[in-house]
């Protein structure tokens, strides 16, 4: 009887953790292959790492499609954000160059934010994806690389960031990450957000 249910107590166990591998793998190749359509590159768009400001270019995107891509590792250049971008009211996942690598995709932050809680991306509904970026407070004090604050009737559904890298050459951030569920009441906050090899 005791060998029995070890075995039965072992043969659950192992199922836990096969499910839970299940789980990770099944969250990853959904970010990055989270929506049908084809991601465009920015330099699709016009866009790229020579542009004085990637943000009418990237509000663009956010309009048009359901994904970007920055398809340029920081070897070769950075792309400059020189003013604000619009807010993010839709799910939307942006893509570094090459997934889950070292050789990440440089973004500058290169403006005033309008508040201590502004996301450079600043999602506001729906899932939120930031993948394989490094982003930089080129100038401009406070606010924040990434913020996920859904509004009030909004919803934060699955989200994720992985592997990114946030820092500072001249400006300062408020937050590297902001989240905010305090507007969600059905269910309450932010659910379902995986952050991953993020610092």
């Amino acid at each position: 009887w005791r060998r029995h249910s070890y075995c039965q107590l072992s043969n659950i166990r192992k199922l836990k953790v096969k499910n839970f591998i299940r789980i990770v793998i099944s969250y990853f190749l959904f970010s990055y292959s989270a929506f049908a359509t084809t991601i465009p590159c920015i330099e699709d768009l016009g866009g790229g790492v020579n542009i004085s400001d990637n943000t009418p270019i990237f509000n663009n995107a956010v309009t048009n499609y359901e994904a970007i891509k920055f398809c340029t590792t920081v070897t070769v250049g950075r792309y400059r954000f020189a003013t604000e971008p619009n807010l993010i009211d839709k799910s939307f996942a942006i893509y570094g160059a090459i997934p889950n690598s070292p050789a990440l995709t440089w973004i500058d932050r290169d403006y005033q934010p309008s508040s201590s809680t502004r996301g450079l991306f600043h999602f506001t509904n729906g899932q939120s994806y930031v993948n394989d970026l490094m982003i930089l407070a080129k100038s401009g004090n406070g606010g924040a690389a990434i913020s996920i604050v859904p509004k009030i009737g909004g919803n934060s559904a699955q989200s994720g960031i992985n592997n990114c890298r946030i820092t500072t050459s001249g400006g300062t951030w408020q937050h590297d990450i902001y989240v905010d569920g305090s507007n969600l009441t059905s269910p309450q906050g932010v659910r379902g957000l995986t952050i991953f090899n993020c610092m």
